[in-house]
């Protein structure tokens, strides 16, 4: 899976809700609702899950989003399941000569 077919995918799926993908991404100082926040996480753990390969050159968007639900989310298999993007995040930087300023 390609970082373009994510968006791709994504797009598709707030469209279908009628959310409108722009305006998620223009609205990133308003407060956080859950979901908004559970869906950044999803993405982020999502793009983490396809391998240092898709990781964008600047992985700070995808850092905060996780560490926004470790911080905040309720529930504990959400957090779990952050901490395991987190981890594996953490693993691709430290093994990748592409992310070496990220060490």
């Amino acid at each position: 899976c390609s970082s373009g077919d994510i968006v791709h995918m994504w797009q598709k799926i707030f469209t279908k809700r009628g959310i409108s993908f722009e305006n998620l991404r223009k609205s990133s100082k308003k407060s956080l609702t859950t979901a908004s926040m559970r869906l950044s996480a999803s993405i982020s753990g999502a793009v983490i899950s396809c391998g240092s390969k898709y990781l964008p050159p600047k992985v700070t968007p995808l850092i905060r989003a996780l560490m926004t639900s470790l911080k905040n989310e309720e529930s504990h298999s959400r957090r779990i399941e952050t901490c395991r993007s987190i981890s594996k995040l953490v693993s691709i930087l430290a093994e990748s000569p592409t992310h070496e300023k990220a060490r």
